[in-house]
């Protein structure tokens, strides 16, 4: 979220942006799976079979979605975590060289609010680690950001609760996070036991040993750690 040493104290008020449409001009991530194609084509092989069947799922809001599922996995099939990582860096970098993907409009106002002391949040149904990246990339990077935490495999990406797809990530979708249909409503009119649905994540307290100290900077009140540090931001982690 916020860093507070960053922020400078104001009324309380809190400025929600969203970053797809607004901060940038169309769908991030939707830019960042079509530049992946291109660079690849191959991978568009797998999804030949599926072609005479594109019409008919378009006709339903099932069949848009599964089509969405199916091109995000398609267009990162076969990376792993330090691959995917690079290429979302790359992609930022390569983004960020074009003035026309941002609006400078909603950025200069962004960054009014913060001038004036108010907390700003930027939201989007993008992947966190693409999201970060263009976030350093406009020079925001200290402002809270929240996108979307998801799983990297050879298989793709998959949202990371319960290894659950996601619907689509574009700015008209209306499914983006929902749990869909949960239980028949006649027969047996009640939710099956164990049935997954969404819920907190990262709230156990977790040890982890032989981190590296780098450096401590007790005028700016930081610790510089080298390792692995789980939990969210604005966390509290203890020494």
């Amino acid at each position: 979220m916020v860093d507070s040493a960053k922020t400078p104290p104001g009324n309380g008020r809190v400025v929600v942006f969203d970053f797809d449409g607004v901060l940038v001009r169309g769908d991030s991530f939707e830019t960042f799976l079509r530049a992946r194609l291109r660079r690849a084509p191959w991978r568009l092989l797998a999804v030949l079979p599926l072609l005479p069947f594109v019409p008919l799922l378009l006709m339903s809001a099932w069949g848009k979605g599964f089509l969405a599922r199916l091109f995000t996995r398609v267009a990162t099939l076969g990376s792993d975590e330090a691959g995917f990582r690079r290429s979302v860096q790359l992609f930022a970098e390569e983004f960020s060289r074009d003035p026309r993907n941002f609006n400078a409009q909603a950025v200069a106002r962004l960054r009014r609010h913060l001038v004036d002391g108010e907390r700003v949040i930027v939201c989007s149904a993008t992947e966190q680690g693409l999201l970060d990246a263009l976030m350093t990339t406009l020079g925001l990077a200290a402002v809270g950001h929240i996108g979307s935490e998801v799983t990297v495999s050879l298989w793709g990406l998959r949202v990371l609760r319960h290894n659950y797809g996601g619907g689509p990530a574009t700015p008209g979708s209306m499914f983006h996070r929902p749990p869909g249909s949960i239980g028949a409503s006649s027969d047996p009119s009640r939710v099956w036991p164990g049935h997954k649905l969404p819920g907190r994540m990262g709230h156990v307290r977790r040890t982890v040993l032989n981190l590296v100290v780098v450096r401590v900077m007790p005028e700016q009140n930081l610790i510089l750690l080298r390792g692995a540090v789980p939990g969210a931001r604005q966390g509290v982690v203890m020494v």
